[in-house]
C-alpha cells in the first residue's frame, strides 16, 4: 500500500507545480509581461521625411503614414529590417543588430529597394536569416 500512496502524493506535487507554473504564467502577462498584443503594436518605423529609424507604438484608428516625433507629421512608415552585412571577403554574413530600411515600393509601385549598409535587395516581410547563421552572428558579437 505504500508505494500507492507514493504514487498518488506524486501525482498531487506533479498537478501544483504544473497549476503554480501555470499562475505565474498568467501573472506575467497581466501585470507587466509583453502580451503578444502589445509586441504586435510596438514596431519599427522609418521617417520618410529625415531618413531616420524610431520607435512607435500603433494606437487603435492609427493608418500608414503614422505620427513621426522626428518631422512633427504623419511621414512614419512600417520599416522593414535587413539582418545582414558583408565581411571582409565581400561575403553576405548576418548580423544581430538589424538595419531598418524604408522600401521604395511605398511611394513608387514595382520600386526596388537596397540596404544601405550592405547592398542587398529589401522586400515586405524581408525574411531574417536562419537560426545557425543568427546564432553565429551573435556569438561573434556582429
Amino acid at each position: 500500500m505504500a508505494s500507492g500512496e507514493d504514487s498518488g502524493q506524486q501525482k498531487k506535487l506533479i498537478i501544483a507545480v504544473v497549476l503554480f507554473a501555470a499562475a505565474g504564467l498568467v501573472g506575467y502577462f497581466a501585470y507587466g509581461g509583453n502580451d503578444l498584443a502589445s509586441q504586435s503594436y510596438n514596431r519599427n518605423f522609418v521617417c520618410a521625411k529625415t531618413g531616420e529609424a524610431y520607435d512607435y507604438t500603433i494606437k487603435e484608428g492609427d493608418y500608414e503614414p503614422y505620427y513621426s516625433p522626428l518631422s512633427g507629421a504623419n511621414t512614419g512608415y512600417l520599416a522593414e529590417k535587413c539582418f545582414w552585412m558583408k565581411d571582409a571577403d565581400g561575403q553576405y554574413v548576418a548580423k544581430s543588430q538589424p538595419t531598418v530600411v524604408l522600401l521604395k515600393s511605398k511611394f513608387e509601385p514595382g520600386a526596388t529597394t537596397y540596404c544601405p549598409d550592405c547592398g542587398r535587395e529589401v522586400v515586405g516581410h524581408n525574411p531574417m536569416p536562419e537560426e545557425e547563421l543568427m546564432n553565429a552572428a551573435k556569438a561573434a558579437g556582429r
